[in-house]
């Protein structure tokens, strides 16, 4: 599970950027047009895309383990 999502030098973050923390399995994130909920959507879908290099997604530790272990099995 997401714990919290960092958005920077992107759209419309600066280099300081916003952070969404405390995030649940369900998010309700809306704001005024070009405020980047758009720009959040689509770094969730492409987190590799180097557009948003300085930004991050912060994982529960749970989910880093549950992914090292289904990474080893492959």
């Amino acid at each position: 599970m997401i714990e919290a999502i960092k958005m920077r030098s992107c759209a419309t973050y600066d280099f300081e950027g916003a952070s969404i923390s405390n995030c649940q399995k369900i998010n309700f994130i809306y704001g005024a047009n070009g405020s980047g909920k758009s720009t959040i959507s689509n770094f969730l879908q492409t987190p590799t895309d180097p557009y948003y290099s300085k930004s991050e997604i912060v994982w529960s530790k749970w989910n880093a383990l549950w992914n090292s272990s289904i990474q080893s099995q492959v």
